[in-house]
């Protein structure tokens, strides 16, 4: 009995010994808290990509919690705010809603209207803020798959900016 506990002792104090050296407080911020669902969800930031001097610019635009990527598609498609028409942001596409988006890893974005004559800039606008949601736009292995009221758009699209 005695040898188990002096076993016992002198494993303890070989484990208490491993060379850390004491330290002083560190401060690890405030306390874990359970969020009040009743209370407005958090304000977050959404990339929408819009045409600022005929260029695609991705724009970051504060909403209230979450935001799924057809949720940034229709932000998109509903067009920039007074704020971002007064900063030069223009779209190609037309002023509507209903997008949807589904399938992984490769989203199947579904458009309200037809695709097949949208100029690339618009398509681009389209791919890059779905792929700003799901996953990295400067993947260049970023793919979406197109589907406009006329059909799906044969090749996948990618986030050309």
């Amino acid at each position: 009995m005695k040898v188990r506990l002096l076993a016992a002792l002198a494993a303890l104090l070989t484990a208490t010994a491993c060379g850390v050296q004491p330290s002083g407080v560190i401060n690890a911020g405030e306390a874990p808290s359970i969020q009040d669902m009743r209370s407005p969800a958090p304000v977050g930031n959404v990339i929408l990509y819009f045409l600022v001097d005929g260029r695609l610019t991705s724009l970051h635009r504060q909403v209230q919690g979450k935001v799924t990527a057809a949720g940034a598609l229709n932000l998109l498609l509903a067009g920039p705010t007074d704020k971002e028409s007064a900063n030069g942001a223009q779209t190609l596409l037309p002023a509507t809603s209903g997008a949807g988006v589904t399938g992984s890893p490769i989203p199947d974005v579904t458009v309200p209207f037809p695709v097949h004559q949208l100029p690339q800039l618009a398509i681009s606008q389209l791919a890059c803020t779905t792929l700003a949601v799901v996953q990295p736009v400067d993947n260049p292995d970023s793919l979406i798959s197109l589907i406009g009221t006329d059909g799906v758009v044969a090749e996948l699209k990618r986030c050309i900016s």
